[in-house]
């Protein structure tokens, strides 16, 4: 799925794409009660942790 991310790397910026398999994401379908807290909180449980080991991370 093509996603903002694909944009920012194309302009040479890092850029990385989670895939959470909602249907229907950047879309006029994308509405509030179709948001999976479950699979959002997954994402964002993701995201955090991986920010904290590159934050921790020996350089």
């Amino acid at each position: 799925m093509t996603s903002d991310n694909r944009r920012h790397a194309a302009a040479g910026l890092a850029a990385i794409g989670i895939g959470m398999g909602m249907p229907g994401t950047q879309t006029p379908a994308e509405t509030p009660d179709r948001v999976e807290a479950g699979t959002l909180m997954a994402a964002a449980r993701l995201v955090t942790a991986t920010v904290w080991r590159l934050a921790h991370a020996d350089s």
